[in-house]
């Protein structure tokens, strides 16, 4: 299997996705057509072989799938943040 890897706009544009729960808002405030991100989105499930979103007339809701893709991210970002932090608190000698 192929390792996959998601560059930082589908990051982003999945994680506001998630936040807005709507294709519209989100792709309001990440300034994009509803046409592109809906795309993109398309794109990123293609890719990982796995439905993130149910989309419905309300808007979307996490599948399984993306609940555990919402948490990794979390989690990634989580662990940068410390290691950022590590880098700046350690002694320079």
């Amino acid at each position: 299997m192929a390792k996959f890897r998601m560059d930082v706009d589908q990051k982003r544009y999945f994680c506001t996705l998630c936040s807005e729960g709507s294709i519209t808002r989100a792709a309001q405030s990440l300034y994009l057509s509803r046409q592109g991100l809906s795309k993109s989105m398309k794109s990123l499930e293609s890719q990982l072989g796995a439905q993130l979103f149910v989309r419905g007339k309300k808007g979307v809701e996490l599948t399984a799938a993306g609940r555990i893709l919402l948490r990794y991210l979390h989690e990634e970002g989580r662990l940068w943040d410390a290691v950022s932090y590590t880098h700046l608190t350690l002694p320079t000698n």
